[in-house]
């Protein structure tokens, strides 16, 4: 990059990092708390859910995972601006300024879609041994069927063979 380039670039870098540190970043109420975690939560299961599938097809590039990862990030961040009118910036100083970390509607939450991870991904386990299983099960008639045509010809050899020699 051009050096006057980067310097004005560096230069408007330093001015955003100072406006977003200053800004008034007010507290959320325990209501608004609560909503954004569960709001939160759902993004990041859904996240999950995409993740598993793009990975399962295993039709990209590392590289295009990775970028699809981070725009999947961006795109939710924004969502939840959109339907909150919240920074997701601002969940988390409003949730230990009024110590909600144990608060037992909070932990439910949490534990609510933990489980709901847990059983997503014994679910998908599962679908992979059966599809595993199922991939194994043609692999292994598709040996068995190239055996039989394997012996099948070398018995038509030996029975030329037998005709010849007679």
């Amino acid at each position: 990059m051009d050096p006057e380039k980067r310097a004005t670039y560096e230069e408007d870098m330093q001015k955003v990092r100072y406006e977003v540190q200053t800004m008034n970043k007010e507290l959320l109420s325990r209501e608004d708390v609560l909503k954004s975690v569960k709001l939160m939560e759902v993004a990041k299961f859904e996240a999950q859910q995409k993740m598993y599938e793009l990975v399962r097809r295993q039709r990209l590039a590392p590289d295009a995972v990775n970028q699809i990862i981070k725009f999947e990030e961006i795109k939710a961040g924004d969502l939840f601006f959109i339907n909150t009118g919240i920074e997701e910036s601002q969940v988390e100083p409003s949730l230990e300024a009024l110590k909600m970390k144990e608060d037992p509607e909070f932990t439910d939450i949490i534990k609510e879609f933990e489980k709901k991870s847990a059983e997503y991904l014994e679910a998908k386990k599962l679908e992979t041994e059966e599809m595993v299983k199922k991939s194994q099960e043609v692999m292994t008639k598709v040996e068995e069927q190239a055996k039989q045509k394997k012996n099948a010809k070398l018995q038509v050899k030996e029975e030329k063979k037998a005709e010849e020699k007679e």
